[in-house]
């Protein structure tokens, strides 16, 4: 709010009349304004009286309605809000990740219990982080991840913790002003937008009409289209191809929102899809569909008599479920240099690492809710091992899911354990 207000004479003058009657539309699909609101913006007759009417309008709406109006602004126009020195909201916002926490709370003096006072936490709390967590580092660690918590989306910030924090050290105090002013927090604007257009000949090509009315219905759902933008989908007469490269297209022109919005629906209900495009990690075992090199049939091995191995109809179903844990022994499984991790390889990691979850799902980016989400669904500390290890292979991009990943993930676990430094050694040697 504050940085429309400050801007807010400027940008008056800037915006065209088209700037306006677009930016219009967007604030009304993302129901910062209603119908009412909007048709008094468009009844103003100059670009000058629209715009200010717009501004205006936002701003009594509060920060979040100003944010999305900024957000916007940044994306859409970048070069007039360089002129402006309009920053995106995202930037000022930007919560700090678990591993972020971890490294402010290395610099945290042994006063943690005065923090914790600071931050609003309870004493019952602090016992049962205390009762929960043997090293100090952890006991830090998890209250200001409680403090994360208990905060709104944008609320848990380097900004804000550093003013509900009193009389830190100099080193903390540092490393959170480089938080603050430090882009590379932030995540890459337009990300999901550059992977639509990364894909787009492919999804042409290999997407189903089945597939393609499901993404129009969770797109209508979401207010990213409008019943006529579906219908202009699906118009009579439209192969295949074209309804999909018009879907994909109108995606894309919509923007990042738009953008991340299909790309989720995708990832949930169309795996299949999702590894042919690259958007995840193939199944163990199975080339990422961007190596032009084809992936053929095993040849029947001829010297067992013409006989099928036993076992490998249960290896081609376990190859087409995603992210699932095999245990099955009967399973003969064979490496290449640099390929992904099976779920048995997972599974013999996991029977390796000690017992501090919370460390682990730090360094392997796991956040602290979905921990205990694990937790919550199995009681046996060696399966919410393994379905960690699942979790942040499923999360990798397409070939980074290999043992030599992993070891660089878990390098800087304090205490390694040495059985699976040498596991994971092995297994990159072989």
């Amino acid at each position: 709010m504050e940085e429309l207000g400050r801007i807010r004479s400027k940008l008056v003058d800037m915006l065209l009349d088209p700037d306006v009657i677009n930016l219009l539309h967007f604030l009304r699909e993302m129901n910062v304004l209603n119908d009412e609101e909007k048709e008094t913006v468009e009844g103003w007759m100059t670009s000058e009286g629209k715009a200010r009417c717009l501004i205006d309008t936002v701003m009594e709406k509060g920060v979040k309605a100003s944010s999305v109006m900024v957000d916007y602004l940044t994306e859409k126009h970048p070069e007039l809000c360089s002129t402006l020195g309009l920053t995106p909201t995202a930037q000022i916002r930007q919560d700090l990740t678990d591993d972020q926490l971890l490294k402010v709370a290395e610099t945290l003096g042994k006063e943690w219990k005065q923090a914790a006072f600071h931050l609003g936490l309870k004493p019952n709390e602090l016992d049962d982080i205390k009762a929960e967590h043997k090293s100090l580092i952890y006991k830090k660690h998890k209250m200001l991840v409680l403090w994360k918590r208990k905060r709104r989306t944008g609320e848990a910030t380097a900004q804000e913790l550093l003013r509900c924090l009193k009389d830190i050290p100099d080193e903390t105090r540092l490393l959170l002003t480089g938080h603050i002013s430090d882009k590379t927090v932030v995540k890459r604007r337009n990300q999901n937008k550059g992977e639509l257009q990364r894909i787009h000949s492919e999804f042409v090509k290999t997407v189903k009409i089945s597939v393609i009315k499901g993404l129009l219905d969770d797109l209508l759902q979401q207010k990213v289209f409008s019943t006529d933008d579906k219908y202009s989908v699906m118009e009579k007469g439209k192969i295949k191809t074209d309804m999909a490269r018009c879907l994909i297209d109108m995606v894309i022109r919509k923007g990042e929102r738009a953008s991340r919005i299909m790309i989720a629906s995708m990832k949930k209900k169309y795996y299949d899809l999702c590894s042919t495009l690259g958007l995840i990690a193939s199944p163990a075992g199975v080339g990422h569909t961007s190596d032009k090199t084809e992936v053929k049939p095993r040849k029947q091995n001829k010297g067992n008599g013409g006989r099928k191995r036993n076992g490998s109809k249960s290896e081609e179903v376990s190859n087409k479920k995603p992210c699932t844990v095999d245990v099955s022994d009967s399973i003969t499984e064979t490496r290449s240099i640099g390929q992904t991790l099976t779920d048995k390889e997972l599974m013999n990691v996991a029977k390796t690492l000690g017992n501090e979850l919370e460390q682990i799902a730090i360094h392997l980016e796991i956040t602290t809710k979905a921990l205990e989400d694990i937790k919550a669904e199995h009681r046996s500390v060696a399966t919410q091992k393994l379905k960690m290890l699942v979790m942040w292979k499923c999360r990798r991009p397409p070939g980074k899911a290999t043992a030599q990943d992993l070891l660089e993930g878990l390098k800087d676990l304090e205490d390694l354990p040495a059985e699976t430094l040498q596991l994971l050694t092995d297994l990159i040697k072989q």
